[in-house]
């Protein structure tokens, strides 16, 4: 029971609507980490298919159940969120998976840094047999970037956030999500997030996002990106902020052009800008944190 007292409280809300092919994948990913102060939420858009049958088999352990007709992905997250208690928040996906070891992690993660209010872990992608296909470290992405139409990716099975955070848009009558954005309302939360606090990373594997056919995210990916210039168009940079953001501008034309004509090797770089403009980077591997300590002389 002191155990349980010490961690944080970890909500993890999953929507789904027929999602009978890895839906149970997804649950057993989070369940089984038996993490001990858990509170997950699922909820159904209404399934025809055989998705409530596999979630009553795992009824018991849920904090909280709903199928009922609903707007989009985007209603159920708002519903669940909405129901979220925890001190820590994120979102899975019903085709999503994560690793044995996230909810541990991330727990100690906002332990150890009380100062971290969201944060992203490296990007890994399975396709539809479980094989993990790729692994990479998470782009460093700012408002700045957002504002420069820079915004791919940050991988939202990979990140996490206070709920503190989530409770400051909420202080502006503003629900987390806008349920007229149907494909980019992840890239609006994280454009909301960027207005209280800045993202911070790990290289250490959080979350995995699974490529299949006939995802909606590949397939209405014009209507994602419209959405979110739709976002960025209609944010009014405060006039305190106008300098940094010509700044910023300037920054990243430098960092293409030097990207283009290849002033370092790509690695190398790619290495430098990693370390030198990530906000906070937590790092498991010695050899890296050496690289970081030489570069910052």
């Amino acid at each position: 029971m002191e155990e349980i007292i010490k961690l944080p409280k970890i909500s993890v809300v999953t929507p789904v609507f027929n999602g009978e092919k890895f839906i149970e994948k997804t649950i057993t990913s989070i369940l089984n980490q038996n993490y001990p102060n858990l509170e997950y939420i699922v909820i159904d858009g209404g399934s025809t298919d055989n998705t409530l049958n596999i979630i009553n088999k795992y009824k018991d352990k849920l904090s909280y159940f709903i199928s009922e007709p609903d707007k989009g992905m985007y209603d159920a997250l708002n519903k669940g969120f909405s129901m979220a208690t925890g001190d820590i928040l994120c979102w899975l996906n019903s085709d999503d998976e994560y690793y044995p070891h996230t909810l541990a992690t991330v727990a100690k993660l906002f332990t150890d840094l009380p100062d971290v209010e969201w944060i992203e872990g490296a990007n890994s992608f399975l396709n539809e047999d479980e094989i993990l296909v790729d692994l990479k470290k998470p782009r460093i992405l700012s408002k700045f970037n957002f504002l420069n139409y820079d915004y791919q990716w940050i991988q939202q099975e990979s990140t996490f956030w206070r709920k503190g955070l989530m409770d400051k848009i909420s202080e502006n009558g503003d629900m987390p999500f806008d349920i007229s954005i149907k494909y980019a309302g992840d890239f609006h939360l994280w454009f909301k997030f960027f207005q209280y606090s800045k993202l911070c990373y790990t290289d250490v594997p959080l979350g995995k996002f699974r490529i299949r056919k006939n995802q909606l995210s590949e397939k209405f990916i014009d209507i994602y990106h419209q959405e979110a210039f739709s976002v960025i168009k209609g944010y009014k940079i405060p006039r305190k902020e106008k300098i940094k953001f010509c700044f910023e501008k300037i920054k990243f034309f430098i960092i293409r052009i030097m990207r283009s004509i290849c002033i370092f090797n790509t690695d190398g770089f790619d290495k430098y800008i990693f370390h030198r403009y990530a906000p906070l980077i937590i790092l498991y591997n010695r050899e890296r944190n050496q690289f970081f300590r030489e570069r910052a002389r």
